[in-house]
Order: structure tokens, then sequence, then C-alpha cells
């Protein structure tokens, strides 16, 4: 998989997790146990939209791995597809908020309070909170405040491609 020989091409020491954003039809095709015979539990989340076909085979996988001890994160929650199943059907480690979720909630009460309802809910199922897509100080401050951590954002760091972080690792060797 693409995952797997990035890792053995760039010879990385994983001492931080690899968050894996994967479709469930890429789950759906096995690749999942692919990846676990390169990387360890704590090397590896899976990120998986809500979007796509959720069949049984996708399912199980995510079962399976959770039960190998790896951990899950489920993307792009809140924008609008099947969340609160999806928590009960894959119980994730990660809960990723979806960044129209983030945008603008120092203005939007009922943004709030869905935001704070999923924060509750993690202890009591079992999954942290991330929020995606912080864009401003007020927004920043409002998602502490909601105790949700936080999650990727331009204003705190630009996304940078697989090759281009490649180079500029070996820029500085």
């Amino acid at each position: 998989t693409a995952v797997t020989s990035f890792v053995q091409q760039q010879g990385l020491a994983l001492t931080v997790p690899f968050f894996w954003n994967a479709h469930p039809d890429t789950i759906a095709a096995g690749l999942l146990a692919e990846a676990r015979r390169v990387l360890a539990p704590n090397q590896l989340v899976v990120e998986v939209t809500e979007k796509g076909d959720w069949g049984d085979a996708v399912i199980q996988a995510l079962h399976d791995h959770r039960q190998a001890g790896y951990r899950i994160a489920l993307d792009d929650f809140g924008a609008g597809y099947s969340g609160l199943n999806r928590l009960i059907q894959i119980q994730p480690t990660t809960v990723k908020l979806d960044r129209l979720l983030i945008q603008g909630i120092d203005h939007d009460p009922i943004k709030r309070q869905l935001v704070q309802a999923v924060t509750q809910l993690g202890p009591h199922f079992g999954f942290r909170v991330l929020a995606e897509g912080v864009e401003t100080a007020e927004e920043l401050i409002t998602i502490l405040r909601l105790q949700a951590a936080l999650g990727p954002g331009v204003s705190f760091a630009r996304h940078a491609l697989w090759d281009k972080a490649t180079r500029a690792d070996e820029d500085c060797q």
C-alpha cells in the first residue's frame, strides 16, 4: 500500500503516530492488515471518513484493527453523514470534528452546543475529540473552553505533501 511503501522507502522510525486517511473502499480491499505488518499499534492511526460505502467488510476490518490494538479516528464528524451510527459501529479512539462545525463556532451557539455534546460523550465512549480547521484566536479559545483537543488548521501550520516534506528533511542533513 502507499502507507507501507512510504514508511519503508523513507526508512522512517515512527516515534509519533502516522495518521493514514483511508477511504472505506481501501479498507474493504484489506489494506489495513497489510499496514499492520509494517507498523506497530503505537505507530498507526487509521482515519476513516464517513463518506463512501460502509458495508460489513469495512465494519469488520475496523473492528479487527481495533481488536489488534490499533487506533481509529473517525474523520469529518458532523459533516452530515451517519455520525452517531458510526460511533456505535466502530468505536473510534479519536473523533475529528469537521472544519465546517468549527468555523465561526465562537459566534454560533448551536455549533458550541453540538461540540460540547460530543466532547462530553468522549469519556463515556472512549474517544478524544479533535477540532479540525481552527483558524482564528476566537475559535481557538472557544474550542479550548469546550475541552476539545486541537487539530489541523492552516493558521497554525500549512499542509505539506510527502515529497516536499521529504525534501525539506534532506535539506536539514
